[in-house]
């Protein structure tokens, strides 16, 4: 060699065995704990408004509580009765 002194410092550091050793099961871990730390208060977080599509109560609308259930039947069925396919398109 003409220039020893242009060799690479980084080559000859990456020759080490301390930079290849594996991380230990107790670092693995504390990173497992931390990374699950994480994920849980993402968990917990509540959204600044609800999702699109979910109304703000869990439960059926109030007007459908109050009715009484044979009302609602009556409506089921008229709702069954109408289809897509009656419309006056279909006779042309």
């Amino acid at each position: 060699l003409m220039f020893p002194d242009l060799s690479l410092p980084f080559v000859e550091a990456l020759w080490k065995p301390q930079l290849l050793k594996a991380p230990t099961e107790a670092e693995l871990a504390q990173e497992e704990a931390k990374y699950a730390g994480h994920l849980e208060a993402i968990r917990n977080t509540t959204p600044p408004a609800p999702p699109i599509g979910m109304e703000k109560q869990l439960g059926p609308p109030a007007e459908q509580q109050a009715q009484p259930e044979e009302e609602q039947d009556d409506m089921e069925e008229e709702e069954e009765e109408f289809t897509d396919d009656e419309g006056p398109a279909d006779r042309f």
